[in-house]
């Protein structure tokens, strides 16, 4: 985060404990908050960036339940081969769609090929892939956010 020196009055970025131009420590320096969507440094009291236009609050407790729950959603039904619905708890309405209509193509073939062994041990495989595909998506999105 980034902070300005009291000293000197100098801008420093990351997490270096002193200023680079005089020395003081940045415990006596004055932290400023960073959008957590782009980075850029934010105004006292501002609600939104002034740089990407997003809420400064875009990622609290609340959104934090949310995508646990969807985690929780895409998880638990996907055991039994229905995907998608953590991506449509958050809204991702073409990923969560795609995800479902890959579960009812899933499971239209496992009726087909019931009896044909082989077929099957593939239909087990490209379940376990896209369960898979829809888990990390959900994981790597949400750090992803957080990182950016």
């Amino acid at each position: 985060m980034p902070w300005t020196c009291s000293e000197c009055g100098r801008t420093e970025y990351g997490d270096i404990g002193f200023c680079t131009r005089c020395g003081a420590l940045k415990a006596d320096g004055i932290e400023h908050p960073v959008c957590k969507n782009c980075g850029s440094v934010l105004a006292e009291g501002t609600t939104y960036c002034g740089n990407c236009s997003r809420p400064v609050n875009a990622y609290g407790a609340t959104d934090d339940r949310r995508h646990f729950l969807a985690l929780i959603f895409a998880v638990v039904p996907g055991m039994f081969d229905i995907f998608g619905l953590g991506h449509i708890f958050l809204g991702k309405w073409i990923r969560g769609l795609a995800l479902a209509l890959s579960s009812m193509a899933l499971m239209y073939l496992k009726g087909m090929y019931i009896d044909n062994l082989e077929y099957l041990k593939w239909l087990a495989v490209v379940s376990v892939v896209i369960y898979t595909v829809q888990f990390l998506d959900l994981m790597f999105s949400r750090g992803l956010r957080e990182k950016v």
